[in-house]
């Protein structure tokens, strides 16, 4: 590499390669986490409500791509 920095994402996604997929899920975790704030309720009451995983809600808000379904 030529010395210039890359930035990796947390999907393992590099901006160079980046088709703003990553962005986006960053962006709407970051909108769920404060919609869920100002709703007053916690990851894991989120989760209960959605039939998701609390593990999988924290991933969403934190903009990372999950796989598969529900548990």
């Amino acid at each position: 590499m030529s010395g210039v920095e890359r930035t990796v994402f947390d999907d393992g996604e590099t901006a160079e390669l980046s088709d703003g997929v990553a962005e986006f899920y960053r962006a709407v975790g970051k909108q769920i986490k404060i919609l869920r704030e100002r709703a007053g309720i916690t990851q894991k009451e989120l989760a209960g409500l959605t039939g998701y995983s609390e593990d999988h809600v924290g991933a969403v808000e934190r903009g990372i791509r999950t796989l598969g379904s529900s548990t």
